[in-house]
C-alpha cells in the first residue's frame, strides 16, 4: 500500500493553501493532495450556476502569502476567483501533487501501523484503492453533496425539470415557471439573475426564515486602483 507522510482530501482554497504551506515549511516530507472533481478549486470548480460571485471583498478573499492585486471588481465572480486559485497551483508548482477525480470514501486509524487507513475511489476507471499517511488533513468543505430530488418531501411526484445550484445545467428559462427552495446566498445570487435575465414566466420562492440581507454593490476597479495595491502591499490587506 502507498505510503505519503500527508494526505489532504480536497483540492479548493483550504486544500490549496495547506498543500502551500507543506511544501515551504516542510520540505522533505512526501505529500498528495486528491479531490473528486475534475477540477482543482472546490467549490469556485463545482458552482457554476449564472451570477456567482464572492460575498466578501475580493482584496480580501486571497490567500496572505498569495495576494492579488488584479482583481477587477470589488466581489469577484466565479470565473476569475477560479482563475486565482489555478494561478496559485501554477506560481507554487502544486500540479504534481494533485490527483483528481479520485474521491474519498473513508478514513480510520490504525493503531498497530500508528497511520491513517484511507480508501478512494478513482471516478474514471471505478476502482477502488487504499493509501496509507501519518497525517490526514480534511478540507473537503461541509456543502459537497446537495440534496436531490428524493431528499425532499415538496418534490415527490413532480414531474418537471429539478436541479441544485450546485449542479447547475444550461437551460431555456425564458417562459418557464420556476420555483426556487431556500433563500441562502446561492438563491440571493441566482434568483435575481433569473427574474432579470433568464426572462421567466413567474417565479415563487419558498424559505423557512426570513434572511436579513444588505446591498451589494461591486465597482470595477480602476488602473489607478491596481497600480495603488500593486505598489503598496499593505492596502491589499485588511485592516485588523
Amino acid at each position: 500500500m502507498a505510503r505519503e507522510d500527508v494526505i489532504i482530501v480536497g483540492a479548493g482554497l483550504a486544500g490549496i493553501a495547506a498543500g502551500v504551506q507543506l511544501k515551504r515549511q516542510y520540505p522533505g516530507i512526501t505529500f498528495e493532495i486528491f479531490d473528486k472533481l475534475a477540477h482543482v478549486g472546490g467549490t469556485w470548480a463545482q458552482n457554476t450556476y449564472p451570477n456567482l460571485s464572492c460575498d466578501v471583498d475580493s482584496q480580501y478573499y486571497s490567500y496572505s502569502f498569495y495576494l492579488n492585486p488584479n482583481w477587477t471588481e470589488t466581489f469577484a465572480r466565479q470565473p476569475e476567483i477560479l482563475n486565482y486559485i489555478e494561478n496559485a497551483v501554477e506560481h507554487f508548482q502544486l500540479g504534481p501533487y494533485i490527483k483528481l477525480n479520485q474521491e474519498c470514501l473513508t478514513a480510520s486509524w490504525t493503531e498497530e501501523n500508528s497511520a491513517w487507513n484511507v480508501q478512494f475511489r478513482d471516478r474514471t476507471t471505478g476502482k477502488d484503492y487504499n493509501r496509507e499517511c501519518r497525517v490526514l488533513i480534511t478540507a473537503a468543505g461541509v456543502f459537497t453533496v446537495p440534496k436531490g430530488r428524493e431528499d425532499v418531501p415538496i418534490l415527490q411526484g413532480f414531474q418537471g425539470d429539478v436541479m441544485h445550484t450546485s449542479n447547475w445545467r444550461d437551460t431555456e428559462w425564458q417562459g418557464k415557471k420556476v420555483l426556487v427552495l431556500g433563500n441562502g446566498c446561492s438563491a440571493n445570487q441566482v434568483v435575481p439573475w433569473l427574474l432579470q435575465e433568464g426572462h421567466v414566466d413567474k417565479l415563487v420562492q419558498i424559505v423557512r426564515s426570513e434572511q436579513w440581507v444588505a446591498p451589494k454593490v461591486s465597482y470595477r476597479h480602476s488602473d489607478v486602483f491596481k497600480w495603488s495595491v500593486t505598489s503598496f502591499e499593505n492596502l491589499n490587506r485588511p485592516l485588523v
